[in-house]
């Protein structure tokens, strides 16, 4: 018997955080492999940037809101899915599972 550990999850790389009037966080806007963890930590992250946007900037314009929302989050978000997927590839490549 053989023990095999996997992750279920499909990561997802996001290239943008909103669209319309409609705004993405946490695993919604960039799932990654709970391996790497920090996920949590990413969802608090994008909370305070997206409060922090509708705070600094009481008119009302929510395009204008969100894209500062996803002007403060969307690089370390790609980042942290980027990380993920290397050290998901890194743990295959070390076994000899024989999957691609």
């Amino acid at each position: 018997s053989s023990l095999v550990f996997a992750t279920p999850v499909v990561q997802y790389w996001p290239d943008r955080l909103y669209r319309g009037h409609v705004a993405l966080a946490g695993d919604a806007a960039h799932a990654a492999s709970p391996m790497v963890g920090g996920g949590f930590r990413q969802g608090l992250y994008d909370v305070v940037a997206l409060s922090a946007a509708f705070e600094e900037d009481r008119s009302g314009e929510v395009d204008r809101l969100l894209e500062s929302y996803q002007h403060q989050r969307l690089a370390s978000a790609q980042a942290h899915v980027e990380h993920s997927e290397a050290a998901s590839q890194q743990y295959l490549d070390r076994g000899n599972w024989g999957w691609q």
